[in-house]
């Protein structure tokens, strides 16, 4: 075996090592577990790692518009509302009409519901619809996260990278494993694992943007258009 194999910590140890220094974000994430489960929701919200990082991403950038496909409890919803600060706005949708309850009490609960929309539709749908109602809705983002139907991806990509701002930075969740699959397992053939092998080599290959796919969570890919067409 590798000797720098043998020498890295497990995830467990790793965990609980991040625990100690971000406690806010793993206790945030254990409330808003119990309420999932509690509305008989699927426990699959990013981990802590992913929502301090995007939370990062989001104040270090000074993004003031973010959107968010996937809502579920709202865990994530939290992290972006905390990046974008008290003038910011995150606009998050999600088609499961229960998850806007859940999301709306993590986002009241937390004090951050006056700068964050909740809205319930069909991701694809909506980012088609150029007419939208209101201000907070329509026009570009500065950072648009998606952590929705993996097998939709390639088509979030191509309606998402046109509603990004010139400087704007678009993150995939998921995208080395989700559920029981693994992109990095030659063994897993199964549809829904090319598919998302496919999504990654067309995103590493696509001209017009740059991008890196890192090890963080489960995967994180992060896309931005290259300057020359910015």
């Amino acid at each position: 075996m590798n000797r720098y194999l043998e020498s890295t910590p497990k995830p467990g140890q790793i965990n609980s090592y991040l625990e100690g220094l971000y406690p806010q974000s793993f206790k945030v994430a254990e409330e808003v577990s119990v309420r999932t489960q509690t509305a008989g929701l699927p426990l699959i919200h990013v981990p802590p790692i992913v929502a301090i990082f995007l939370q990062f991403l989001v104040s270090s950038r000074g993004a003031k518009r973010c959107l968010e496909i996937g809502t579920l409890a709202g865990y994530s919803t939290l992290h972006l509302a905390w990046g974008v600060g008290s003038s910011g706005r995150v606009v998050s949708v999600d088609k499961d009409p229960r998850v806007n309850k859940v999301a709306l009490e993590s986002v009241e609960k937390y004090r951050v519901a006056d700068r964050v929309d909740l809205v319930a539709a069909d991701a694809l749908q909506w980012l088609k619809d150029t007419t939208n109602e209101t201000a907070n809705l329509s026009g570009e983002f500065d950072l648009i996260f998606v952590d929705a139907e993996k097998s939709q991806y390639g088509e979030l990509f191509n309606l998402a990278v046109n509603r990004l701002s010139t400087t704007g930075l678009l993150v995939f969740d998921n995208t080395l494993e989700f559920s029981n699959h693994s992109v990095s397992n030659p063994a897993d053939l199964s549809t829904a694992t090319k598919a998302m092998r496919q999504f990654n080599k067309m995103v590493a290959s696509k001209s017009g943007v740059e991008s890196v796919l890192l090890p963080i969570g489960s995967g994180l890919t992060l896309i931005s258009k290259i300057p020359s067409q910015r």
